[in-house]
């Protein structure tokens, strides 16, 4: 199947894996087209993989933590396993992802290849996110790398795992060259201790994972902060610093995220809406109504009826999968 047709199914077609990579070949392809996802972003989230975004048309917004980086149409990130991010853009964006596990290049933590050529830029103090640019050789260079590689497992010719293996060793090698010049500190291997954003990301994971688990029952400011072992006050600045939001704004969507769930998997069936919002924590049908509204710009019966008639589901925070189609 031709790599532009290939796109044109990924567009219509809404079906998300559970997992991003494969275990037999840990790479895997997505099609992310931003308006036509929960909040028309790639709301926060983490993921063991490196991820490589390639960024097809309009212009994508990558925040992490406090910083925010703007990357336009033909460049690309890439983007280190396990640091929370967002992704949104101002106009019409469409991302090509490609994820893979560090153990696919170097395989395992345990290896000489992750100890001498990994470690030090995937561990503390080293990558977060690198934007390459066709603006100057070192840019258009990674970008010719990752176009082989999007292209390479679009078509799958006889041996494509092989070819993205050596294209992303490739693309691996010269992000990392260019990092020891700039910052030979790496070469000593990575940091022992945290920096205050790394402190403040893993606060920030640690309390997200006890909303997510947590998120149907009644959670207080002082539930999520004495999870995470700091006070009040403090649990509300460091979301704030991660993710620009309050724990309790957080709580609120991920329970309008949950409902939306609910609501795609059930789609063909008469849902009460009161007896939703209990399920996903909230107190009483009005506030769920007003916060679902607040959060959607649509009301929850209003969303129903769109689920019916468009038979989509845009709730996953990474895109369509195209290396599984």
């Amino acid at each position: 199947m031709a790599r532009e047709k290939r796109l044109k199914i990924a567009k219509e077609t809404m079906v998300y894996a559970n997992t991003h990579t494969g275990t037999d070949y840990p790479v895997g392809i997505y099609y992310v087209e931003l308006s036509k996802m929960f909040l028309e972003r790639a709301y926060w989230h983490w993921h063991e993989e490196l991820e490589i975004a390639l960024v097809r048309k309009g212009t994508a917004v990558f925040c992490m933590g406090e910083k925010t980086y703007r990357v336009s149409s033909g460049s690309a990130v890439l983007l280190n396993g396990n640091h929370l991010h967002s992704i949104y853009a101002e106009e019409p964006c469409e991302i090509i992802s490609t994820m893979f596990n560090a153990d696919y290049l170097f395989g395992g933590k345990e290896t000489f290849l992750f100890s001498k050529y990994a470690a030090a830029a995937l561990g503390n103090g080293g990558l977060t996110i690198e934007v390459f640019s066709g603006q100057d050789l070192y840019g258009r260079t990674a970008l010719e790398y990752i176009r082989n590689i999007v292209n390479t497992n679009l078509e799958q010719p006889f041996g494509y795992e092989l070819i993205t293996k050596s294209e992303l060793s490739k693309l691996w090698m010269h992000y990392l060259n260019r990092t020891l010049k700039l910052c030979p500190a790496l070469k000593k291997g990575p940091s022992e201790n945290l920096s205050s954003a790394e402190v403040d990301e893993e606060r920030t994971k640690k309390a997200i994972l006890f909303i997510q688990n947590h998120y149907e029952k009644k959670i207080t400011l002082d539930d999520i902060a004495e999870y995470v072992h700091v006070s009040k006050s403090e649990c509300c600045r460091f979301f704030k610093r991660s993710m620009d939001v309050s724990p309790f704004d957080y709580l609120n969507t991920w329970r309008v995220y949950m409902s939306a769930v609910k609501m795609q998997q059930n789609a063909q069936e008469k849902y009460q809406i009161a007896n939703l919002a209990e399920e996903v924590g909230f107190q009483n049908a009005s506030y769920f109504n007003k916060i679902f509204k607040r959060t959607m710009n649509t009301t929850p019966l209003e969303y129903r009826e769109e689920i019916k008639r468009s038979h989509r589901d845009a709730l996953s925070p990474y895109g369509i999968p195209l290396a599984r189609m």
